[in-house]
């Protein structure tokens, strides 16, 4: 792996670290129930990053992990710091589970945790809640924070993949 991706996937990490950190600043006393469920939510990330979902594609079979499953229920319900916890926690738990290799962990726990973090920003930001519920509005807004969130990784995965090729 050369020093480019290295130094991309920690940088990336520092942000994620960094989101966590504002939010943590940001925001107030969180209840013992948003730290449960988002427990929760962390376990079922590690179940969604351990059981990809089978998609025949042509002749071959291609693994999918639908972290989307997950995201859009926590956005609804979890107020951003205990989210944010959640997601690192879950990715990093799946990837030390799988025995993956450090950066590749580190990179996508980084890059989902920021992606959450967009979503999340941009479900606020229509709804004012930092957890949505579930009426009309909330529901039209974790979908354009999942808009928000596909952006993120796909920019992140693109910057990661080009460093790569050299």
């Amino acid at each position: 792996m050369n020093r480019g991706v290295k130094t991309y996937v920690w940088g990336v990490v520092l942000f994620a670290l960094c989101a966590i950190a504002i939010t943590a600043t940001q925001s107030g006393s969180v209840s013992e129930q948003q730290w449960l469920s988002a427990l929760g939510f962390g376990l079922a990330l590690v179940l969604v990053q351990l059981l990809p979902v089978p998609f025949p594609r042509g002749t071959q079979m291609e693994l999918l992990s639908v972290e989307e499953a997950v995201v859009v229920p926590l956005v609804l319900m979890l107020d951003p710091l205990p989210a944010l916890v959640a997601v690192a926690s879950g990715v990093l738990v799946a990837h030390v589970i799988q025995r993956a290799d450090v950066t590749k962990a580190l990179f996508n726990a980084g890059q989902l945790t920021l992606a959450v973090g967009a979503a999340l920003l941009v479900t606020a930001g229509i709804t004012g809640e930092t957890s949505a519920g579930h009426d009309p509005l909330a529901m039209l807004a974790v979908v354009v924070g999942l808009l928000a969130m596909f952006e993120v990784e796909r920019l992140l995965v693109a910057g990661v993949m080009r460093l790569a090729e050299g």
